[in-house]
């Protein structure tokens, strides 16, 4: 009985110890990799569900911390002191001592978004997708993946009835099987990878441009 008890009692120390430790949250921006400083929040999903300020970061966009009572289901809730950027959120992984954001200012994705529509419309297809390649990796949206598999099979030559299907299971966008083998046909003649993926490398030479996203912002305004 007596090891029984002892045994209880080493779980909750273990417990108590994994749920308080030490953070280090650090935020840049996507483009210039400078610090943001930002208000940094934790959401407790409880119950019940509250908000508490962990603190702010620096310069450097650096925060260092210490977290109690972290739980399954919490959320790290960023506020950029600098409006031009969003307010994100990201699931707090008890067990990670570092969490790193990148977040792009909301002057770059317009500007980006003008140069996917000035590709669009001159019928540069490879440049247009991606630019949206891009939008999508800062701003997920079904929306955006769609215009993303569009120009993409513009770009090789496939009709837009041709590019994307809904996944019924996943209510998602996602590639035709047509796409998919002419994105392998299209890797394996310019020896990328051949994944049948939409890759930024594979992008980079649709779009006649380096992978590094400065080459979008010297394209059309």
């Amino acid at each position: 009985m007596t090891y029984r008890y002892l045994l209880i009692i080493c779980f909750f120390l273990f417990s108590n110890e994994q749920a308080s430790a030490a953070l280090k949250v650090i935020i840049l921006d996507q483009d210039t990799s400078k610090g943001i400083p930002a208000d940094v929040t934790m959401i407790v999903v409880g119950p019940p569900q509250r908000n508490l300020d962990i603190g702010t970061t620096d310069e450097d966009g650096l925060l260092e911390a210490s977290l109690a009572n972290c739980s399954l289901g919490d959320e790290i809730s960023v506020h950029p002191l600098d409006a031009d950027y969003a307010e994100p959120t990201s699931p707090l992984a008890c067990n990670k001592t570092t969490i790193t954001l990148k977040l792009r200012s909301l002057a770059r994705i317009d500007h980006i978004e003008r140069v996917a529509t000035h590709a669009e419309a001159a019928q540069d297809f490879g440049r247009a997708a991606q630019a949206i390649n891009e939008l999508n990796a800062s701003h997920p949206d079904a929306q955006l993946q769609q215009r993303l598999y569009v120009n993409t099979a513009k770009a090789l030559g496939l009709p837009e009835a041709a590019a994307v299907i809904v996944d019924t299971q996943q209510s998602k966008p996602v590639p035709t099987p047509e796409l998919v083998d002419r994105l392998k046909e299209y890797q394996a003649t310019n020896d990328l990878k051949v994944t049948g993926m939409i890759d930024s490398r594979t992008l980079a030479v649709l779009g006649n441009g380096p992978v590094s996203t400065n080459v979008l912002f010297q394209a059309g305004q």
